[in-house]
């Protein structure tokens, strides 16, 4: 999921995904400055 989150295009999947890489995070298997890295690095991406 870390490697593909960024670069779907469906919304809903994507935020399927982003769902998934939080719960992670909440179990402890996934570092939380890597989870807010990919918000960051998403961010200037993203059009409107």
């Amino acid at each position: 999921i870390l490697a593909n989150v960024q670069n779907e295009k469906d919304d809903f999947l994507r935020a399927m995904m982003y769902g998934s890489l939080w719960d992670s995070v909440r179990e402890a298997e996934l570092d939380p400055q890597d989870y807010v890295e990919i918000g960051y690095q998403k961010r200037g991406k993203r059009k409107r």
